[in-house]
């Protein structure tokens, strides 16, 4: 293996990983539950759980 596919964090505040991955680092947003949400880092699936 080359590369990274996929990256896992534990979070405790959804709507804050949301404002950072999402505002600040400027990540697409994938899929997400209650618990848990994707978002696209540097072409590296990273799932906020």
């Amino acid at each position: 293996m080359n590369s990274l596919f996929h990256l896992a964090f534990n979070i405790t505040d959804g709507d804050q990983t949301r404002a950072f991955y999402g505002g600040v680092l400027s990540c697409r947003e994938g899929r997400s539950t209650a618990t848990w949400v994707d978002f696209d880092f540097l072409a590296t699936n990273s799932r906020c759980t």
